[in-house]
């Protein structure tokens, strides 16, 4: 009975060790989410934390001519691995209601080329410790005044 008793318990054990690493072994969930920008709030800030080899999806609508901003901040220190280049750095992608994409974009100001469901596209930034980010997303009729400073995350006006 003993003998019997230990079995069960070395079983129990097992089978809870094994679910607790499958728990752990899920990926974390991954953000879609639609973004309603509109006249009276064309701002939004952003953020998550992009899971290696996953994407964070951010989906918007914009008309022919308005002005997308798009810049992600990224938390985390720095690296400085010999094959790293500064081409591919932004962590993010641009694409636009006909399906096309800009994969890595130097630049974080968009126009709208047409009238439809606009995409970013956000994985871990390379080069960095870590996938937390801050998204500043912006749809508006004007140009809108962007600030240089990288050291901070971006604001909404």
């Amino acid at each position: 009975m003993k003998n019997k008793i230990i079995k069960t318990i070395v079983v129990i054990c097992a089978l809870l060790g094994g679910a607790s690493w499958q728990i752990a072994a899920q990926p974390k969930q991954v953000i879609t989410r639609r973004v309603a920008l509109t006249n009276a709030k064309p701002c939004m800030i952003l953020t998550g934390a992009a899971q290696p080899k996953n994407f964070d999806t951010y989906i918007f609508r914009a008309r022919k001519g308005q002005t997308i901003v798009a810049a992600p901040f990224y938390y985390g220190r720095e690296t400085n691995r010999p094959d790293d280049d500064e081409q591919g750095s932004s962590g993010f992608d641009f694409v636009s209601p006909d399906g096309k994409s800009i994969v890595d974009p130097q630049d974080v100001i968009f126009e709208a080329v047409r009238t439809g469901e606009y995409k970013i596209l956000i994985r871990p930034a390379y080069r960095r410790t870590t996938g937390k980010y801050v998204l500043k997303l912006s749809v508006t009729n004007k140009q809108p005044k962007i600030s240089d400073n990288l050291d901070k995350p971006p604001t909404c006006p």
